[in-house]
Protein backbone atom coordinates (compact mmCIF):
# COMPACT_ATOMS: atom_id res chain seq x y z
CA UNK A 1 0.00 0.00 0.00
CA UNK A 2 1.56 3.20 -0.79
CA UNK A 3 1.20 6.42 1.63
CA UNK A 4 1.09 10.43 0.87
CA UNK A 5 1.70 11.93 4.35
CA UNK A 6 1.37 15.60 4.87
CA UNK A 7 2.27 17.33 8.24
CA UNK A 8 -0.74 18.84 10.54
CA UNK A 9 2.41 21.51 11.67
CA UNK A 10 2.51 23.03 8.25
CA UNK A 11 2.50 26.59 9.52
CA UNK A 12 4.57 27.35 11.94
CA UNK A 13 4.97 25.83 15.71
CA UNK A 14 1.12 25.86 17.20
CA UNK A 15 0.31 26.87 20.13
CA UNK A 16 0.83 23.83 23.02
CA UNK A 17 -2.14 21.26 22.62
CA UNK A 18 -2.33 17.34 23.52
CA UNK A 19 -2.41 17.04 19.58
CA UNK A 20 1.09 18.41 19.20
CA UNK A 21 2.57 16.23 22.01
CA UNK A 22 2.59 12.66 19.28
CA UNK A 23 5.71 12.71 17.59
CA UNK A 24 6.55 13.54 13.69
CA UNK A 25 5.95 10.57 12.20
CA UNK A 26 2.36 10.19 14.20
CA UNK A 27 2.42 13.88 13.20
CA UNK A 28 1.89 12.71 9.77
CA UNK A 29 -1.56 11.95 7.85
CA UNK A 30 -2.10 9.04 5.81
CA UNK A 31 -3.28 9.56 2.74
CA UNK A 32 -3.38 6.66 0.64
CA UNK A 33 -3.95 5.64 -3.81
CA UNK A 34 -6.50 3.62 -2.41
CA UNK A 35 -8.48 6.19 -0.70
CA UNK A 36 -7.95 8.72 -3.31
CA UNK A 37 -9.29 6.15 -5.69
CA UNK A 38 -12.19 5.83 -3.49
CA UNK A 39 -12.60 9.60 -2.96
CA UNK A 40 -13.03 10.07 -7.08
CA UNK A 41 -15.57 7.47 -7.17
CA UNK A 42 -17.80 8.98 -4.12
CA UNK A 43 -17.32 12.18 -6.02
CA UNK A 44 -18.92 10.70 -9.21
CA UNK A 45 -21.61 9.68 -7.08
CA UNK A 46 -22.06 12.65 -5.52
CA UNK A 47 -21.59 14.55 -8.82
CA UNK A 48 -24.62 12.60 -10.34
CA UNK A 49 -26.57 13.29 -7.57
CA UNK A 50 -25.51 16.61 -7.90
CA UNK A 51 -26.77 17.36 -11.00
CA UNK A 52 -29.71 14.90 -11.15
CA UNK A 53 -31.41 16.67 -7.96
CA UNK A 54 -29.89 20.36 -8.42
CA UNK A 55 -28.00 20.20 -5.20
CA UNK A 56 -24.58 20.95 -4.65
CA UNK A 57 -23.38 17.36 -3.46
CA UNK A 58 -22.74 18.58 -0.05
CA UNK A 59 -24.49 16.49 1.53
CA UNK A 60 -22.77 13.63 0.38
CA UNK A 61 -19.36 15.21 0.70
CA UNK A 62 -19.88 16.49 4.28
CA UNK A 63 -20.36 13.05 5.75
CA UNK A 64 -17.11 11.62 3.79
CA UNK A 65 -15.51 14.02 4.44
CA UNK A 66 -16.25 14.62 8.01
CA UNK A 67 -15.21 10.38 8.57
CA UNK A 68 -11.81 11.14 6.86
CA UNK A 69 -10.80 13.59 9.15
CA UNK A 70 -11.93 12.06 12.14
CA UNK A 71 -10.13 9.02 11.17
CA UNK A 72 -6.66 10.83 10.79
CA UNK A 73 -7.27 11.90 14.43
CA UNK A 74 -7.68 16.03 13.20
CA UNK A 75 -8.93 17.81 16.81
CA UNK A 76 -12.53 19.16 17.05
CA UNK A 77 -12.19 22.46 17.45
CA UNK A 78 -11.43 22.74 13.39
CA UNK A 79 -13.59 19.25 12.27
CA UNK A 80 -16.98 20.87 11.20
CA UNK A 81 -15.39 24.51 9.98
CA UNK A 82 -13.16 22.71 7.85
CA UNK A 83 -15.26 19.79 6.47
CA UNK A 84 -17.91 22.54 5.80
CA UNK A 85 -15.50 24.90 4.31
CA UNK A 86 -14.27 21.79 1.79
CA UNK A 87 -17.28 20.88 1.00
CA UNK A 88 -18.67 24.05 -0.40
CA UNK A 89 -15.46 24.48 -2.54
CA UNK A 90 -16.04 21.66 -4.11
CA UNK A 91 -19.66 22.60 -4.71
CA UNK A 92 -18.57 25.15 -6.74
CA UNK A 93 -17.25 23.79 -9.50
CA UNK A 94 -19.96 20.95 -9.61
CA UNK A 95 -22.38 23.01 -9.38
CA UNK A 96 -20.78 25.57 -11.91
CA UNK A 97 -20.90 22.43 -14.26
CA UNK A 98 -24.66 21.78 -13.98
CA UNK A 99 -25.47 25.32 -14.57
CA UNK A 100 -23.50 25.07 -18.01
CA UNK A 101 -25.66 21.66 -18.86
CA UNK A 102 -29.06 23.18 -17.50
CA UNK A 103 -28.48 26.45 -19.39
CA UNK A 104 -28.24 24.73 -22.74
CA UNK A 105 -31.59 22.98 -22.04
CA UNK A 106 -33.21 25.84 -20.81
CA UNK A 107 -34.28 24.91 -17.88
CA UNK A 108 -33.01 28.04 -15.43
CA UNK A 109 -34.90 31.44 -14.52
CA UNK A 110 -32.64 33.49 -14.67
CA UNK A 111 -34.90 36.10 -12.72
CA UNK A 112 -35.12 34.26 -9.56
CA UNK A 113 -31.40 33.26 -9.82
CA UNK A 114 -30.44 37.03 -9.89
CA UNK A 115 -32.30 38.41 -7.68
CA UNK A 116 -31.82 35.47 -5.23
CA UNK A 117 -28.10 35.43 -5.09
CA UNK A 118 -27.60 38.49 -3.79
CA UNK A 119 -29.10 38.39 -1.08
CA UNK A 120 -27.85 34.34 -0.74
CA UNK A 121 -24.43 35.63 -0.65
CA UNK A 122 -25.26 37.95 2.24
CA UNK A 123 -26.47 34.77 4.24
CA UNK A 124 -23.79 32.94 2.86
CA UNK A 125 -21.23 35.91 4.08
CA UNK A 126 -22.81 35.23 7.64
CA UNK A 127 -23.03 31.22 8.15
CA UNK A 128 -19.48 30.13 8.51
CA UNK A 129 -19.40 32.71 11.42
CA UNK A 130 -22.30 31.21 13.24
CA UNK A 131 -20.60 27.74 12.13
CA UNK A 132 -17.54 27.87 14.24
CA UNK A 133 -19.40 29.76 17.10
CA UNK A 134 -22.22 27.17 17.37
CA UNK A 135 -22.64 23.82 18.61
CA UNK A 136 -23.05 22.15 15.41
CA UNK A 137 -24.77 19.15 16.92
CA UNK A 138 -27.96 20.98 18.13
CA UNK A 139 -27.84 23.17 15.05
CA UNK A 140 -27.95 19.66 12.38
CA UNK A 141 -30.09 17.89 14.25
CA UNK A 142 -32.67 20.70 14.11
CA UNK A 143 -32.09 21.29 10.46
CA UNK A 144 -32.63 17.41 10.14
CA UNK A 145 -36.25 17.78 11.52
CA UNK A 146 -36.78 20.90 9.36
CA UNK A 147 -35.89 18.47 6.17
CA UNK A 148 -38.67 15.77 7.30
CA UNK A 149 -40.92 18.38 7.64
CA UNK A 150 -40.28 19.76 4.51
CA UNK A 151 -40.20 16.37 2.66
CA UNK A 152 -43.57 15.14 3.93
CA UNK A 153 -45.17 18.57 2.54
CA UNK A 154 -43.57 17.70 -0.81
CA UNK A 155 -44.66 14.32 -0.53
CA UNK A 156 -48.32 15.96 0.53
CA UNK A 157 -48.96 18.36 -1.86
CA UNK A 158 -47.47 17.45 -5.56
CA UNK A 159 -50.15 17.29 -7.27
CA UNK A 160 -51.92 20.66 -5.77
CA UNK A 161 -48.82 22.66 -6.58
CA UNK A 162 -48.49 22.25 -10.26
CA UNK A 163 -51.43 24.26 -11.23
CA UNK A 164 -50.21 27.13 -8.87
CA UNK A 165 -48.87 30.37 -10.23
CA UNK A 166 -45.40 31.14 -9.94
CA UNK A 167 -44.37 33.68 -7.74
CA UNK A 168 -41.48 36.36 -8.39
CA UNK A 169 -42.16 38.93 -5.83
CA UNK A 170 -38.83 40.84 -4.73
CA UNK A 171 -40.02 40.38 -0.69
CA UNK A 172 -40.03 36.53 -1.43
CA UNK A 173 -37.06 36.08 -3.51
CA UNK A 174 -35.35 38.03 -0.64
CA UNK A 175 -35.74 36.44 1.90
CA UNK A 176 -35.75 33.34 0.42
CA UNK A 177 -32.73 33.80 -1.07
CA UNK A 178 -31.55 35.23 2.45
CA UNK A 179 -32.31 31.70 4.11
CA UNK A 180 -30.71 29.81 1.34
CA UNK A 181 -27.35 31.64 1.46
CA UNK A 182 -27.11 31.82 5.37
CA UNK A 183 -28.75 28.20 5.91
CA UNK A 184 -26.89 26.00 3.91
CA UNK A 185 -23.42 27.62 4.16
CA UNK A 186 -23.80 27.59 7.53
CA UNK A 187 -23.61 23.15 7.30
CA UNK A 188 -21.53 22.87 3.77
CA UNK A 189 -24.20 21.96 2.07
CA UNK A 190 -24.32 24.73 -1.28
CA UNK A 191 -27.74 25.44 -0.97
CA UNK A 192 -29.89 22.87 -2.99
CA UNK A 193 -31.62 21.06 -0.08
CA UNK A 194 -32.63 24.54 1.32
CA UNK A 195 -33.24 26.50 -2.23
CA UNK A 196 -35.49 23.18 -3.74
CA UNK A 197 -38.05 22.96 -1.24
CA UNK A 198 -38.16 27.11 -1.02
CA UNK A 199 -39.12 27.11 -4.87
CA UNK A 200 -41.48 24.16 -4.86
CA UNK A 201 -43.80 24.69 -1.78
CA UNK A 202 -43.02 28.78 -1.59
CA UNK A 203 -42.32 30.17 -5.14
CA UNK A 204 -43.92 27.54 -7.27
CA UNK A 205 -41.67 27.07 -10.14
CA UNK A 206 -42.10 24.52 -12.33
CA UNK A 207 -40.33 21.18 -11.16
CA UNK A 208 -38.87 20.61 -14.67
CA UNK A 209 -36.37 23.89 -13.59
CA UNK A 210 -35.99 23.91 -10.09
CA UNK A 211 -32.96 21.83 -10.40
CA UNK A 212 -31.43 24.10 -12.73
CA UNK A 213 -32.28 27.60 -10.56
CA UNK A 214 -31.36 25.92 -7.82
CA UNK A 215 -27.61 25.15 -9.24
CA UNK A 216 -26.81 28.43 -10.34
CA UNK A 217 -28.61 29.91 -6.84
CA UNK A 218 -25.78 27.62 -4.97
CA UNK A 219 -22.63 28.66 -7.60
CA UNK A 220 -22.72 32.46 -5.84
CA UNK A 221 -24.07 30.71 -2.53
CA UNK A 222 -20.88 28.18 -2.21
CA UNK A 223 -18.21 31.11 -3.61
CA UNK A 224 -19.65 33.12 -0.84
CA UNK A 225 -19.50 30.56 2.10
CA UNK A 226 -16.10 29.73 1.06
CA UNK A 227 -14.56 32.81 1.21
CA UNK A 228 -15.97 33.05 4.58
CA UNK A 229 -14.49 29.74 5.68
CA UNK A 230 -11.22 30.85 4.37
CA UNK A 231 -11.05 33.99 6.24
CA UNK A 232 -12.63 32.85 9.73
CA UNK A 233 -9.40 29.73 9.04
CA UNK A 234 -6.36 31.71 7.91
CA UNK A 235 -4.46 32.08 11.46
CA UNK A 236 -5.88 28.82 13.01
CA UNK A 237 -2.24 26.94 14.03
CA UNK A 238 -4.19 23.15 13.86
CA UNK A 239 -5.07 22.97 10.63
CA UNK A 240 -3.46 20.24 8.39
CA UNK A 241 -1.11 20.61 5.48
CA UNK A 242 -3.13 21.76 2.07
CA UNK A 243 -5.33 23.90 4.19
CA UNK A 244 -6.39 27.45 3.01
CA UNK A 245 -8.46 28.50 5.86
CA UNK A 246 -10.61 26.15 6.60
CA UNK A 247 -10.00 24.73 3.45
CA UNK A 248 -8.34 21.24 2.45
CA UNK A 249 -7.60 20.83 -1.19
CA UNK A 250 -5.96 17.41 -0.84
CA UNK A 251 -9.33 16.25 -0.11
CA UNK A 252 -11.00 18.67 -2.17
CA UNK A 253 -9.41 17.49 -5.31
CA UNK A 254 -10.04 13.89 -6.13
CA UNK A 255 -13.82 14.77 -5.03
CA UNK A 256 -14.21 17.44 -7.83
CA UNK A 257 -12.47 15.55 -10.42
CA UNK A 258 -15.54 13.20 -10.14
CA UNK A 259 -18.03 15.42 -9.68
CA UNK A 260 -17.38 17.15 -12.05
CA UNK A 261 -17.12 14.66 -14.65
CA UNK A 262 -20.94 13.37 -13.73
CA UNK A 263 -23.30 16.53 -12.61
CA UNK A 264 -23.71 17.08 -16.03
CA UNK A 265 -24.99 13.37 -16.90
CA UNK A 266 -27.24 13.99 -13.62
CA UNK A 267 -28.89 17.10 -15.20
CA UNK A 268 -29.37 15.02 -18.71
CA UNK A 269 -31.40 12.21 -16.67
CA UNK A 270 -33.04 15.62 -14.69
CA UNK A 271 -34.77 15.72 -18.25
CA UNK A 272 -35.82 12.43 -19.18
CA UNK A 273 -37.71 11.92 -16.27
CA UNK A 274 -41.56 12.38 -15.36
CA UNK A 275 -42.57 15.26 -13.18
CA UNK A 276 -44.68 13.83 -10.47
CA UNK A 277 -41.33 10.86 -10.24
CA UNK A 278 -39.15 13.37 -9.96
CA UNK A 279 -40.90 15.11 -7.32
CA UNK A 280 -41.17 12.14 -5.00
CA UNK A 281 -37.24 11.16 -5.78
CA UNK A 282 -37.09 15.43 -4.34
CA UNK A 283 -39.18 14.04 -1.04
CA UNK A 284 -37.54 11.13 -0.24
CA UNK A 285 -33.94 12.41 -1.08
CA UNK A 286 -34.96 15.44 1.71
CA UNK A 287 -35.99 12.45 4.23
CA UNK A 288 -33.35 10.60 3.88
CA UNK A 289 -31.29 13.53 4.21
CA UNK A 290 -33.38 14.50 7.58
CA UNK A 291 -32.72 11.63 8.98
CA UNK A 292 -29.32 11.61 8.42
CA UNK A 293 -28.43 14.49 10.08
CA UNK A 294 -30.84 13.66 13.43
CA UNK A 295 -28.96 10.24 14.23
CA UNK A 296 -25.44 11.63 12.52
CA UNK A 297 -22.55 11.44 15.27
Amino acid sequence: MVNFYFSINGKGDPPCHPYFEKNNRENMIPFTIQEILLLILIGCFSGLLAGLLGVGGGIIFGPVILFLLKGWGIIDEIICPLTFGTSLFIIIFTSLSAVIKYQSMKCIIWRAVLIMSIFSVIGALAGPTVSVYSPSWLLLRLYGLLLLFVAYRILKEYKSIEFKEEIFKLRYLIISGFIIGFISSMFGLGGGVVGIPIMILVLRYPIKKIAGTSSGIIFFTSIAGVIGYINLGMKNFYLPEGSFGFVNLKIALPLMIGAISFAPIGAYLNSRIKVNTLKKVFAFFLGAIGIILIFFD
